[in-house]
C-alpha cells in the first residue's frame, strides 16, 4: 500500500492535456545498435518496448523493463494503461523512468523535496520513486528538463534534466 497524498506543488502542475501512453499491440520491428549506432529492421525477430524506453537504455541512464504487448502486460501496467485513458482530455499525465531521474539527478544539490510522511504505510521505496518523479515533472516544466522518444507514437518519458553528453542523436529519431 502507499499514500495517495499529492503534495500541493504537485497538483498544482496538473494541467489540461494528455501524453499518449498506450500499450503495445504488435512487437516493434525497428531495433537499436548501440555498436553502429544506428536503427535497423529485423524481419526474423520482434521485440517489446517503446521508442522512449529504447533510448534511456542507449544512454544509460537505466535498464527499462520493457513495456510488452497489452495482453501479456502485467496488472500493474494494466491498471497504468486504465489511469491514462481516464485521465485523457483531463489533465496533463508525464511518464517518467525514476531510476533514470536518480542517474541524471546523482550529486545536485540544487533539488530538494519537501515530503510528508504522515499517510505513508511501510513497505517499498514506491514513495520515494514518486516523490522524485514529482521532482521531476517540476524540473521539467520549469524548463530545466527534456523529453525523450514518441517517435513510435507509444508516448514520451520525461527526464530531470537534458540527456547526457555524448547524446547519441542518432536514436533520438525513430525510424519510418
Amino acid at each position: 500500500m502507499f499514500c495517495l497524498v499529492l503534495p500541493l506543488q504537485v497538483r498544482l502542475l496538473i494541467k489540461t492535456s494528455i501524453s499518449r501512453l498506450v500499450p503495445l499491440t504488435s512487437k516493434r520491428q525497428w531495433y537499436w545498435s548501440g555498436k553502429k549506432r544506428q536503427w535497423h529492421r529485423r524481419g526474423n525477430q520482434t521485440g517489446n518496448g517503446r521508442h522512449c524506453e529504447i533510448v534511456i537504455s542507449a544512454h544509460r541512464l537505466a535498464n527499462p523493463q520493457w513495456t510488452p504487448l497489452e495482453e501479456a502486460a502485467p496488472e500493474w501496467m494494466k491498471l497504468g494503461f486504465q489511469l491514462y485513458s481516464a485521465l485523457e482530455g483531463l489533465v496533463t499525465v508525464y511518464e517518467v523512468f525514476p531510476t533514470a531521474s536518480y542517474a541524471l539527478l546523482r550529486g545536485n544539490t540544487d533539488i530538494r523535496i519537501d515530503a510528508d510522511f504522515s499517510a505513508c504505510q511501510p513497505g517499498p521505496k514506491d514513495m520515494l520513486d514518486a516523490w522524485v518523479a514529482a521532482a521531476t515533472v517540476r524540473e521539467y516544466v520549469a524548463g530545466r528538463g527534456s523529453e525523450v522518444g514518441g517517435g513510435d507514437g507509444l508516448g514520451t518519458i520525461i527526464l530531470p534534466r537534458p540527456l547526457p553528453e555524448p547524446v547519441i542523436y542518432e536514436v533520438l529519431k525513430w525510424p519510418n
